[in-house]
């Protein structure tokens, strides 16, 4: 998989072309990738997906706050260990939102030469979002590529989408935004000197430097697995303020307990797979109120984690 910053320099032979933003890369997401990637794969067409950076709702204000369920870094891997060719984070500002549908579908023909289109039926495209499927089709009569629309992926009753994601994990469900997911809701970041108090009491944590415009679950006790290069590690982790500590309470810190790790993560990266909401986060009235309910916290996570 290659992965390009821009359209401005690429230029493509014969591409089958998808577009979306693909936060999460969920399980919709991927139902698009897989009809893309299966489709071209016997006409030996190149497979390209372009997405944005930031989110177009996010440059026209329609959502307050980023809260990406993935890096543009994080979202292209997904994308390639799907099987695309080409993955292409173009940046979305006001030049690019005032094209209308036919300039900017004239502008992906020029660099992509795409000759098929694979996209969600509820997809839209350029100023006002006026570019809806009929008009792309109608568009695809005129500049040379066919439209494929693909249905949502529903799970159970609902229809799988980024923000419902996002609303599982605000209510602390992570269990469920899996689900949609089709894999654990990841964090990850390097990690960086914290106040070192877990070390003091026994319980040593490595606190996580996660990139401020992601989406965070629920404050909260989660079990989790840590992936640390490239070996797993059952985890407890705190997402939230620390109360019993802090008393700044806006700071939102991720910090984990790895269980029966002895080493020095300082400076690593480490991805949390979050699998279990386990308790509210709460203010304690001492330290030793606070490492019984810790040690509670990691009989809770061994069992659940055992499976």
């Amino acid at each position: 998989m290659q992965h390009f910053w821009s359209l401005d320099d690429l230029y493509l032979d014969c591409a089958w072309l998808t577009i979306g933003s693909f936060d999460g890369v969920h399980l919709g997401h991927q139902a698009i990738i897989r009809e893309l990637v299966s489709g071209a794969k016997p006409e030996h067409a190149q497979t390209a997906l372009l997405t944005f950076h930031p989110h177009p709702a996010v440059v026209l204000n329609k959502r307050k706050a980023a809260n990406y369920l993935t890096s543009p870094e994080e979202r292209a891997v997904l994308v390639g260990e799907l099987g695309v060719d080409v993955v292409i984070t173009h940046p979305f500002d006001p030049s690019v939102a005032a094209l209308s549908a036919q300039q900017f579908i004239q502008y992906l023909k020029e660099h992509l030469a795409f000759t098929r289109m694979v996209v969600g039926n509820n997809f839209a495209l350029g100023r006002d979002r006026a570019g809806d499927i009929p008009t792309l089709r109608r568009l695809g009569q005129k500049l040379g590529y066919t439209l494929m629309a693909i249905d949502p992926v529903v799970n159970g009753e609902e229809t799988v989408s980024s923000s419902r994601i996002r609303t599982r994990l605000a209510e602390g469900d992570v269990k469920s935004a899996s689900c949609l997911l089709g894999r654990p809701f990841r964090m990850s970041g390097a990690v960086v000197h914290g106040d070192a108090r877990g070390r003091t009491i026994g319980i040593p944590t490595a606190n996580l430097d996660v990139w401020s415009e992601r989406a965070f679950p629920k404050s909260g006790v989660y079990a989790c697995r840590a992936l640390v290069d490239g070996t797993y590690w059952n985890a407890v982790a705190n997402v939230g303020v620390r109360p019993t500590f802090e008393s700044d309470q806006t700071l939102v810190q991720v910090e984990a307990h790895l269980l029966n790790f002895d080493g020095d993560l300082y400076g690593q990266v480490v991805a949390l797979d979050f699998i279990q909401y386990l308790r509210e986060e709460r203010k304690f009235p001492n330290i030793q109120a606070l490492l019984d309910q810790i040690h509670q916290d990691i009989g809770h996570a061994r069992l659940m984690l055992s499976d």
